[in-house]
């Protein structure tokens, strides 16, 4: 297993000390959905945006050393997603594609306000984000580094 050495340096590190795991993805492999609402001409829409990233880099700083030796234990790089953290946030990502769906609004249109509401993507541009959430799937990890007081490593698979 790639993951025994470093689950054996961790375990000499004071196991309550938290960590910062920045994970960065293979090409494409990360899809941002942001949770939007927004107001046009005095009524109240919501839409949800998906945003595939053709490279992208998240962190978090939700694990302490034990809870990370326990991850680490149970998967291979490869085999991480999503359903593995809680506290996701973006680092960076650049040049995206963007799907807007779901759009409902808080009132029906009438046919003459359907024809004159703003598209998709100028609903997401003009409202505010909400909420966000990150979707990756197994493989899609290209580099897992690892920072813990003066402890430094990356992980790739």
């Amino acid at each position: 297993m790639k993951n025994k050495k470093v689950i054996n340096e961790l375990k000499k590190l004071d196991l309550a000390q938290p960590t910062k795991v920045t994970i960065i993805f293979n090409r494409k492999s990360l899809n941002e959905v942001n949770y939007v609402n927004g107001t046009w001409e005095e009524k109240n829409y919501f839409c949800e945006a998906s945003t595939n990233w053709r490279s992208a880099e998240l962190f978090t700083e939700e694990f302490s050393v034990e809870d990370l030796i326990k991850l680490l234990k149970r998967k291979k790089i490869s085999e991480i997603d999503q359903s593995d953290f809680n506290d996701l946030q973006l680092v960076e990502a650049s040049d995206g594609s963007t799907d807007v769906y779901d759009i409902e609004w808080d009132v029906v249109l009438t046919e003459e306000e359907q024809e004159l509401a703003p598209s998709g993507m100028d609903m997401y541009w003009d409202g505010e984000i909400t909420d966000s959430d990150y979707e990756f799937s197994n493989d899609a990890i290209y580099e897992f580094k690892i920072e813990s007081g003066d402890y430094s490593t990356t992980i790739t698979e």
